[in-house]
């Protein structure tokens, strides 16, 4: 699984919660969705996020990828 598409399960399981990039890695990874090649994995996690939040939706098409001061959040 990609990293977006990963982030994108984590986010809407969370039910609106905020959630930063380092928490969405650990939830993935607990549910075997991505294994990590790297020693910091949120480092690319944020930088898929960030360019998909560019795009203004997610990757489905379905949502809008949102980001503020308390994290990232599917609206």
């Amino acid at each position: 699984m990609k990293l977006i598409e990963a982030a994108e399960v984590i986010l809407r399981e969370s039910n609106g919660a905020h959630l930063g990039p380092k928490e969405i890695c650990q939830l993935a990874m607990q549910k075997k969705l991505i294994t990590p090649k790297s020693e910091k994995p949120w480092v690319h996690m944020q930088a898929v996020l960030r360019a998909q939040m560019a795009l203004g939706k997610t990757s489905d098409g379905k949502d809008k990828l949102c980001f503020d001061a308390k994290g990232w959040y599917i609206d």
